[in-house]
């Protein structure tokens, strides 16, 4: 079996970065990104997110979400001020200010609740201790793994699927 994942069998990729000079604490900007695979290819693809009701677009990020640890992207925050976006909805599946992370958490990350589709990137990456780590599956600097509860919730969904399966 090889170590990795070949680039023909790849269906989706999604990626987080810090803009440059690659200083997460004094920059506070995470910017998520999320690519289509094709034929060994990838391509970048916009940012939405989908309402589990109806199925609609709530919001689109277009290419990127750009985030800090205390708000959501700025984009999304203009167009709830200037009334763009059904506040309700937003306010029910995207994390856009710090008091969000209390209210939606079990929501978050319970996959029965909220589907990868149904939220944003950000939001899914918003639950760990360090409110500036945005890391769900990795390593922040030399400190210890992150491990987010979204991921062991994922992890418990689908070996219980598994087991039924």
């Amino acid at each position: 079996m090889a170590d990795y994942a070949l680039g023909s069998t790849l269906h989706t990729l999604t990626a987080f970065s810090l803009p440059e000079g690659r200083n997460p604490a004094g920059s506070d900007r995470w910017i998520f990104v999320a690519f289509d695979g094709a034929y060994g290819q990838i391509k970048q693809r916009p940012i939405t997110v989908t309402d589990p009701k109806s199925g609609e677009t709530i919001y689109d990020y277009g290419m990127d979400e750009t985030v800090s640890s205390a708000a959501g992207d700025d984009r999304l925050l203009d167009a709830l001020s200037d009334g763009e976006v059904d506040r309700n909805i937003v306010r029910r599946q995207i994390f856009t200010e710090p008091s969000d992370r209390t209210r939606l958490a079990d929501r978050i990350n319970d996959p029965d609740q909220t589907l990868v589709a149904n939220t944003s990137c950000a939001t899914c990456h918003s639950f760990n201790d360090l409110t500036f780590d945005f890391h769900n599956l990795s390593y922040l600097q030399e400190m210890e793994m992150t491990v987010s509860k979204r991921v062991h919730n994922d992890v418990r969904a689908d070996l219980d699927w598994l087991g039924r399966n």
